[in-house]
């Protein structure tokens, strides 16, 4: 009796470490072709039994190697299948845990996964039901992905601390896979201005983008309007400093849409346009009058007028929103020439803080009156 309870812990601790390590095991399961290479294009074949009462099912299982990321293009057929049943074509990573998978019945039919750079295995078998069986055939293929920053299923740039370094201005191109949902990368702002984002892809049927700032805030993402297939451009305000662009797949919950593969962006920067002072006129008592112009996309202006060049003597300024083009400064001093100049402003909806551009050139103005 204590032999048999002795036993039964024994295999109960085997079950509960097999389901701790989440692998699919499969229960009763004969390797038909153990250790064997897939090689691509090649053509395999094979007959595959479910599980028969007391007896174990069939599989048969491929190691595949990917030395960069990519796609993995599979053609099969399959005849004699079972009525109801299937033969399930899966995908596991070198530890045996469960990627994906794909069922096929009676007929020829393609599918493909996209995979980061490492080690798999191809697991071919029927349900684990008696009655169950099928004959399959196919061909696997490999398509290298074209992104810049090569991952693999240990090295991945998926959050901060392990970001790609992004030059501002220049082409990446990325790859999302089934098992790498996003891809983050980091650049710097020298200073205000305006960043202008173009993505591209022909593959991916729906994905989303996300800016964060470096204290970790969510400064833009595409929001409720999920990113879809060919070019897409945005443009927005950013500060001065550090950034976190992320490119990042929705969940996977239609069948009939891709969440994986290539992408391509560009994030170019470009100045806060600077304003110009358009006149500068004493028609006011000891007063000018201040016209402007600037671009339509900011939110306001700022005139400062001052005695000196370097505006550090008699230094008086006004702040107004863009639609004004015109200020009145007053209480200048009778008899003293002004230099005048302006910038422009963005004001942050969320908190209120403004952003300014550099300052234009200088015009001179006398007080006469």
């Amino acid at each position: 009796m204590k032999k048999c309870i002795k036993m039964m812990s024994v295999i109960l601790a085997v079950v509960m470490v097999l389901t701790a390590a989440n692998i699919p095991a499969v229960v009763n399961a004969s390797i038909i072709n153990p250790d064997e290479k897939l090689v691509w294009d090649k053509a395999y074949s094979g007959e595959v039994q479910g599980k028969p009462v007391g007896g174990q099912r069939d599989i048969y299982e491929y190691a595949i190697t990917l030395p960069k990321s990519g796609k993995v293009n599979f053609t099969v057929n399959i005849s004699d299948c079972a009525s109801g049943g299937a033969v399930t074509f899966e995908i596991q990573n070198s530890a045996g845990e469960y990627i994906d998978s794909y069922n096929r019945t009676d007929g020829t039919s393609p599918f493909s996964i996209d995979l980061q750079a490492g080690d798999y295995k191809l697991q071919v078998y029927c349900a684990n039901l008696d009655w169950n069986h099928g004959k399959f055939s196919f061909k696997a293929s490999y398509t290298q992905s074209k992104e810049s920053y090569e991952e693999t299923i240990f090295i991945n740039n998926n959050s901060i601390g392990l970001e790609t370094p992004y030059t501002l201005g220049n082409t990446m191109n990325g790859f999302l896979a089934v098992n790498d949902k996003s891809d983050m990368y980091s650049f710097t702002v020298p200073k205000n201005g305006y960043l202008k984002m173009e993505l591209y892809t022909e593959e991916i049927t729906e994905y989303n983008f996300e800016l964060v700032e470096s204290e970790g805030k969510v400064k833009y993402t595409n929001g409720d309007e999920t990113l879809k297939l060919g070019k897409t451009v945005r443009a927005f305000f950013v500060p001065a400093g550090t950034y976190y662009f992320t490119i990042k797949t929705i969940d996977f919950n239609d069948y009939l849409k891709k969440y994986s593969g290539n992408y391509n962006f560009k994030l170019t920067r470009s100045d806060m346009p600077v304003a110009k002072v358009k006149s500068a006129k004493n028609n006011i008592k000891k007063g000018l009058t201040i016209k402007v112009s600037g671009d339509a996309n900011i939110t306001g202006f700022q005139v400062q007028v001052s005695t000196s060049k370097d505006f550090k003597k008699n230094k008086k300024q006004k702040t107004f929103e863009k639609n004004q083009k015109s200020v009145k400064l007053k209480k200048l001093k009778k008899g003293k020439k002004y230099y005048v100049r302006v910038r422009t402003y963005v004001q942050n909806a969320n908190d209120g803080v403004k952003y300014y551009s550099d300052w234009s050139g200088a015009k001179t103005v006398k007080v006469k009156k």
